[in-house]
């Protein structure tokens, strides 16, 4: 099959489940771009259940890396 999953965990501050959601994206994409795209789909979807003051961790290198400031 030509899709790419994306997986969502969403927990509170105590790191305790609260809710999942799994994406199906299709066509099949590159790896950077699928992890843009679940960082992206995840703050739309908090969004839209008007969660504020969120922190997000990810587990892709690449993503961290983009949204994290370089200290000099």
């Amino acid at each position: 099959m030509n899709h790419t999953c994306i997986d969502i965990c969403v927990r509170d501050d105590d790191r305790v489940f609260v809710l999942a959601k799994t994406m199906r994206v299709s066509p099949l994409c590159f790896v950077p771009f699928g992890e843009a795209l679940g960082l992206f789909n995840v703050i739309e979807w908090l969004r839209d259940m008007q969660m504020d003051n969120v922190e997000f961790v990810v587990d892709s290198k690449t993503a961290n890396d983009a949204f994290t400031l370089q200290q000099t």
